[in-house]
């Protein structure tokens, strides 16, 4: 009998040292329960923000070439260019949509030193007598800007370099910006 009793009291001694070793773990296993939840909540919530900068990046993008090609228009297309010239209600109309509509699209979409650059731009060249001269060197320094905001923050072009991909006789304009 007395062995039983000892057995059995060395059964309870035994389980009683298991759970107490179980308990004393348990805090760690659940806190490192919640640390892997926190984790996947966080790598969702990541995976979510990567996709709505890479959305926000195509918006960016896309209305960023919208006033490239427009302001392509306005230097190569010769048609349009007259037709602006003439106060065609229609040319007029539909240019100041787009400016509009870009406007718009890059106080959304694009850093806050090139939203000031395009505000500032927009105001010199909307004055009358304007010297082209100056519109063209903010043009180009706008899309160096622009060129920055989709990530080419280290860019070594300069505002000349877009320029002249339009322009036939750059070197005397290049020359006249310089002085």
């Amino acid at each position: 009998m007395q062995y039983v009793a000892l057995v059995v009291q060395i059964g309870i001694a035994i389980g009683l040292f298991l759970l107490w070793q179980w308990l004393k773990q348990l805090p760690a296993a659940i806190h490192k329960r919640q640390e892997q939840l926190y984790q996947q909540q966080l790598d969702r919530e990541l995976e979510l923000l990567k996709i709505s900068q890479s959305q926000i990046q195509l918006r960016k993008i896309e209305k960023f070439m919208d006033f490239a090609k427009l302001q392509a228009d306005i230097l190569t297309n010769e048609a349009f260019k007259a037709r602006i010239q003439k106060n065609d209600p229609k040319a007029v109309a539909q240019l100041r949509e787009v400016v509009v509509e870009l406007g718009i699209g890059l106080f959304f979409f694009a850093s806050d030193s090139t939203v000031r650059e395009y505000g500032t731009w927009k105001t010199e060249t909307a004055q009358e007598g304007v010297d082209p001269i100056v519109v063209l060197s903010g043009l180009g320094a706008l899309m160096v800007a622009l060129r920055k905001d989709v990530g080419y923050e280290d860019t070594e072009l300069r505002g000349s370099d877009y320029l002249k991909m339009f322009i036939t006789d750059w070197d005397d304009v290049e020359s006249k910006i310089a002085t």
